[in-house]
């Protein structure tokens, strides 16, 4: 698997985040730096919105709104993935966007 690349359905999708990314989503409520240091858990809703962000960097076109990342979401969960992979993708490449060293 290439890094940050998921597949869905036969289409190839790249999860990144970037500085301006990861303002966003603090700006959105989505702390990032408390999850890399392990004081925040993610649910649902901020899994789908960190996906979104993800997403939107390459895919913007495609991903217009954090329902359609979350309709890639439960299609990827559908067909051929499953939440710990997609959490594991997502979270390597904010790691690596923030200069650590990848967990797993």
């Amino acid at each position: 698997m290439v890094d940050g690349l998921i597949t869905v359905n036969g289409k190839q999708y790249f999860i990144k985040y970037d500085m301006n990314t990861i303002c966003e989503m603090k700006l959105d409520g989505l702390d990032v730096m408390a999850l890399s240091t392990g004081e925040l858990e993610l649910d649902f809703i901020q899994l789908r919105s960190l996906f979104y962000y993800g997403l939107k960097k390459i895919q913007r076109d495609q991903i217009k709104s954090k329902e359609d990342a979350g309709n890639v979401m439960s299609d990827y969960l559908e067909s051929e993935g499953n939440i710990e992979d997609l959490t594991n993708v997502m979270v390597n490449a904010l790691v690596r966007s923030l200069g650590f060293k990848e967990g797993k």
